[in-house]
């Protein structure tokens, strides 16, 4: 996850610095660059992992609320949305993270929205799919968000969107050693993970995992 400065990432991932008086987590996602050819997912994956990560250093919520901002979003976009890619990132925030996704709120809802509805029914459990809501202005937004919990470009009382990703990228430069160690971390539980057996007789396993540890029972 190096080099990821948050205010120059063209998905923009921005979690509010304050959680809602329920604490919930909101994070705002939208473009900040509308070229498609610029666009890429896995960048925005990795960005919203590396911001989990802080998150889970300081604060603890009870779940995250998204607003996504679909402004700007184009066929070419939705084009680079890969399901199974989408599926995956969706399992490691709710199940590696422990994210409970509370609500997906869409703003700015273009004509393509029957497209993105249809892709998040293939990689959404229906559970979540059902917390989707689509709100046609600020106001049905502030009914579900509060205003001290949005930047004042969506009407709420917290700081600009340039303002808050300042602090972002504060906040992951001097963080640099945690994620390298987390880093090392990582390729370390992979080289431990190539001791494994894995050539085990299945006809063999006592059960868990444990190979030839107890008798066969033989039932005549």
């Amino acid at each position: 996850m190096e080099n990821i400065i948050p205010s120059q990432e063209m998905p923009m991932c921005l979690p509010m610095l304050k959680l809602t008086p329920n604490l919930e987590r909101v994070v705002l996602v939208k473009l900040l660059d509308t070229d498609p050819d610029r666009y890429n997912l896995l960048d925005f994956i990795k960005l919203s992992f590396l911001l989990e990560e802080l998150c889970l250093q300081y604060d603890y919520s009870i779940g995250t609320r998204f607003i996504w901002d679909l402004e700007g979003i184009t066929l070419k976009h939705t084009l680079k949305w890969n399901p199974l890619v989408l599926s995956k990132y969706v399992t490691l925030i709710e199940r590696s993270y422990s994210c409970r996704i509370l609500g997906v709120e869409f703003l700015n809802c273009s004509p393509l929205l029957n497209k993105v509805l249809a892709i998040l029914r293939a990689v959404l459990r229906a559970k979540i799919y059902e917390r989707i809501t689509v709100h046609e202005d600020m106001t049905s937004l502030h009914k579900v968000t509060p205003k001290e919990c949005l930047p004042k470009e969506y009407g709420g009382t917290l700081e600009s969107i340039p303002n808050l990703l300042q602090k972002w990228d504060e906040v992951v430069k001097n963080h640099e050693k945690f994620f390298v160690k987390n880093y090392e971390n990582v390729l370390l539980s992979m080289s431990m993970e190539k001791l494994r057996q894995v050539d085990l007789n299945v006809d063999d396993k006592a059960g868990f995992g444990v190979d030839g540890t107890f008798k066969k029972l033989q039932i005549d």
